[in-house]
């Protein structure tokens, strides 16, 4: 199972702690201590910087969809204005992008097979001849 990395580097912090203690006791393990301790300072500051990188994003996304919504009413600005100088049906619009309005018609019937009669049943009680 994976670890998270925050998780990994809590862990690390924990360990150095403890090693910086006891450290005089053990002096064979001093340089790794020391790596230790590199890649932590490492660590936390690949944390800050994708932390920085996530707010820029969040920002940045923000911002790409108020510009989405600013050129989406700018374009039905556009759009009411040439309709209204060509109309709503007048093929020069499709140069430009936008599709015509449908001309308004009555929707075809569909036509409905007639209807089969149920079948008669025999009245109850009576005989039927054999």
């Amino acid at each position: 199972m994976a670890i998270k990395f925050a998780t990994s580097v809590d862990r690390w912090e924990l360990l150095l702690a403890r090693l910086k203690e006891t450290v005089k006791d053990l002096p064979g393990l001093e340089p790794e201590q020391q790596q230790l301790e590199a890649l932590l300072l490492e660590a936390k500051a690949l944390q800050q910087q994708q932390e920085e990188l996530r707010a820029s994003l969040r920002k940045t996304f923000r911002l790409r969809q108020e510009v989405e919504q600013r050129g989406n009413e700018m374009r039905s600005r556009l759009v009411a204005v040439l309709q209204g100088k060509f109309g709503f049906k007048n093929e020069d619009l499709i140069g430009y992008g936008i599709r015509l309005r449908k001309k308004a018609g009555r929707k075809k019937k569909k036509e409905e097979p007639e209807p089969v009669p149920p079948p008669v049943e025999p009245a109850s009680g009576s005989v039927t001849p054999q």
